[in-house]
């Protein structure tokens, strides 16, 4: 039989539209950056420099994922606005609707 004669495989099916990603995505960002702030502050209170040292790395390594999923979100247009400290106003832009920056 040659490969290429092979039936196409069925279409995926289910999962969920942009929009219920996108939601369900910005929920996973929120969570971790919480997580991320919790574990900063627990960074003082642990007396042995080595094990500071190993929590501070994955600290780091959770902010910049943190860092990879909000710049995930800006591709499918989750904040309507950021202003240049950083902190978003949150609002969900309707897809249809091109952002003027």
């Amino acid at each position: 039989m040659d490969p290429h004669d092979r039936p196409m495989p069925a279409p995926l099916t289910g999962g969920y539209d942009v929009d219920e990603n996108a939601i369900r995505f910005s929920n996973y960002f929120h969570v971790l950056r919480e997580l991320v702030h919790m574990s900063s502050g627990w960074l003082a209170l642990v007396p042995r420099f080595e094990d500071k040292l190993r929590l501070g790395e994955h600290i780091h390594d959770d902010a910049r994922a943190v860092s990879k999923v909000r710049r995930r979100l800006y591709e499918l247009d989750v904040f309507k606005e950021v202003d240049v400290r950083g902190s978003v106003i949150y609002g969900r832009a309707p897809l249809t609707e091109k952002r003027s920056n």
